[in-house]
């Protein structure tokens, strides 16, 4: 099996509104309000967020955000865990959302792309061989002690080095919750839950959401 490309992010905000206006600007493409459904919060560990507004905002290649709205969530941030969300090409350039949270997009005002994960660990090493083991297909180290992992399209996932001990911030908080991502077989041909009953939401190492469609 082969791990990606990415199929989508889900994104607590504080405010719906607010968010999908900012997300907008960055091109993305906004659908209607909705109802977070039951059986997918169940699927995130996350029963707070049935019922709550969202959005999904399209992405090019049918990629998409989902934008879930928790008033009370603590501003975006965490030691640990997903970074970052960008399209791959806008190298050291990135915005900070409504929320705090991190993007990096190279084009304003073109529907952007979603091609570039970043996640922080005390050990980049051990979580690179961790997604090996979903199906990367590789990993190098890099001169600063982080770790490139390559998924199918082109994408990749940054590993970050961070000090260990370090906790990891609280659940409820903005910013990325869970990460969707393609898997397909040695042909390259797209795997479903009926090819592949695995699991379809797991944690990573520090506790990161990783959704497997």
């Amino acid at each position: 099996m082969r791990l990606g490309p990415i199929a989508g992010c889900t994104l607590i905000v504080r405010s719906l509104d607010a968010s999908v206006a900012a997300y907008e600007a960055l091109g993305f493409s906004a659908g209607p309000v909705a109802p977070f459904p039951g059986q997918r919060a169940l699927d995130l560990g996350d029963p707070v967020l049935a019922g709550a507004r969202c959005v999904r905002l399209e992405a090019v290649d049918r990629s998409w955000l989902d934008l879930v709205e928790q008033a009370d969530a603590l501003p975006a941030g965490s030691p640990q865990g997903w970074q970052s969300l960008g399209d791959g090409a806008s190298g050291d350039d990135c915005w900070t959302g409504p929320d705090g949270e991190t993007l990096g997009f190279s084009v304003a005002g073109k529907r952007p792309a979603l091609g570039r994960l970043v996640v922080a660990t005390p050990d980049p090493e051990r979580s690179a061989a961790f997604y090996g083991g979903l199906g990367l297909v590789d990993w190098q180290s890099q001169d600063d002690g982080s770790v490139l992992g390559r998924l199918r399209g082109g994408h990749t996932i940054l590993f970050t080095a961070v000090a260990a001990g370090i906790p990891a911030a609280p659940a409820h908080r903005a910013g990325l919750r869970c990460v969707s991502l393609y898997r397909s077989d040695a042909d390259g041909r797209r795997l479903a839950s009926a090819d592949d009953p695995s699991a379809r939401v797991l944690a990573g190492p520090v506790g990161e959401a990783i959704e497997l469609v």
